[in-house]
């Protein structure tokens, strides 16, 4: 097999795992978040990373408790 068909043979294979991921990706919020601008995207996962330190406060208080 020549390089140049090495190469298409690895697109191929390449474009065919991207095919499987793209089944379990929601690609509604891949939109939805592009439409944001990046400051809107940055204060969304601040919010995000917010809300997971509170839960994490939470679970670390409540096993203390048990």
């Amino acid at each position: 097999m020549s390089g140049e068909q090495e190469r298409a043979q690895e697109i191929s294979s390449i474009d065919l795992i991207i095919e499987l991921y793209k089944k379990d990706v929601d690609r509604t919020l891949l939109r939805q978040n592009l439409k944001l601008t990046p400051s809107q995207r940055v204060e969304k996962f601040s919010e995000f990373l917010r809300q997971q330190a509170a839960m994490r406060g939470t679970l670390q208080k409540s096993a203390k408790e048990s």
